[in-house]
């Protein structure tokens, strides 16, 4: 079997093309299948991993409005706001068969609760160039990670039909403490992955294209398209193609922060939902929001379950490469863990999620 295209490019170990090929269901061909010399002191057993997280993704708690609406595997989303269920409902189809990718995991619709939460979040940090007239801050969102596309189809779905209702009277100013919902607009939204996920994630665009017509241009306000973690020459290319307004260069410099902007457009806000799992996976991740961060000046907001001790590593990575990572919400449920050995057990299961901020250190 020849490796498709994504996978071939995202690295040419073998452990991690094997880890990805698990994530989209692909069995390992017999030439990999043998010990290579980059891998031979590692015995990581990518078949238990992959059950592991399987069962583990499983368990945790899904939001409770994403529910199953069909036999064909289609479940749609919808979130609260302001103490009460908002009318939006995204569908989103799964094709777990697939794979684990092909699945909808938790932290994306705890994303979505949280930012429709925190208003001042999607628009961090404040600055003139977000400013549209006195009462709108326009965002653009770049999703990482992205699997199904659940939070990018969401927000800009959410902010997309939200135009209808009217903004916050008081003139906004910078800084500015009174932001709400309606005084947010989404200008565009990039949903990322590699190649293997683009057909699922366009699927799940078109399934909600009712929601996401630009009413005045009638653009798709939602774009699905590659991303491979670690290659540097795609973040630029992806970074020019959709938000040609931001300049590289390094966060570090004056002129560059003064100059990082232009048509009056800040950098888009990235976003990503369950992206941190495999430590093989961490550099190439951590290595791709260095280039957003500091070469573009991009803010991250990461929804995490903590599922393994080693996840730590990741943020301790994340700040050897000069990455500032700020926690913005812990939240700890206990529950009977049902799966234990014993069914008459009292034993507890705890679940751990958490949204990080990540951004450039600037020295």
């Amino acid at each position: 079997m020849t490796l498709t295209r994504g996978i071939a490019s995202f690295s040419k170990r073998k452990k991690e093309k094997n880890v990805f090929k698990s994530l989209f269901g692909q069995n390992s061909d017999s030439e990999e299948s043998s010990s290579s010399s980059d891998d031979s002191d590692d015995n990581y057993n990518l078949d238990s991993s992959a059950n592991d997280l399987m069962q583990k993704c499983q368990e945790e708690p899904h939001h409770e409005n994403a529910l199953v609406i069909d036999g064909e595997g289609c479940s749609y989303y919808q979130t609260v706001v302001n103490g009460e269920l908002h009318p939006l409902r995204i569908s989103i189809r799964e094709k777990k068969i697939l794979g684990i990718a092909h699945q909808l995991w938790p932290a994306a619709g705890y994303l979505c609760d949280y930012l429709l939460a925190h208003p001042e979040q999607i628009i961090f940090p404040l600055d003139k160039h977000r400013l549209i007239g006195e009462h709108y801050y326009q965002v653009d969102l770049l999703e990482i990670g992205a699997g199904l596309g659940l939070t990018g189809i969401y927000l800009g779905a959410f902010f997309n039909t939200n135009t209808t209702l009217q903004p916050s009277h008081q003139t906004l100013k910078i800084p500015s403490n009174n932001v709400t919902l309606d005084n947010i607009r989404i200008g565009k939204v990039v949903c990322t992955d590699i190649d293997e996920a683009i057909a699922g994630i366009q699927e799940n665009i078109d399934l909600n294209r009712h929601h996401l017509v630009n009413t005045d241009d009638a653009d798709i306000v939602v774009s699905a398209e590659e991303l491979f973690w670690g290659k540097s020459e795609h973040v630029h290319n992806l970074m020019e193609k959709y938000f040609p307004h931001c300049i590289s260069g390094s966060a570090s410099s004056a002129d560059s922060m003064n100059n990082h902007v232009s048509m009056n457009r800040a950098p888009p806000l990235v976003i990503a939902a369950d992206v941190v799992y495999w430590e093989c996976l961490f550099q190439p991740l951590v290595d791709t929001l260095q280039i957003l961060c500091h070469d573009y000046h991009c803010h991250v907001i990461i929804a995490h379950f903590k599922r393994w001790k080693k996840d730590s590593k990741f943020f301790a990575l994340c700040k050897k490469h000069r990455l500032e990572v700020v926690v913005l919400e812990e939240k700890i449920t206990r529950e009977r863990d049902v799966h234990h050995n014993n069914p008459d057990s009292e034993e507890m299961k705890k679940t751990i999620q958490r949204i990080y901020r990540i951004q450039a250190v600037n020295k």
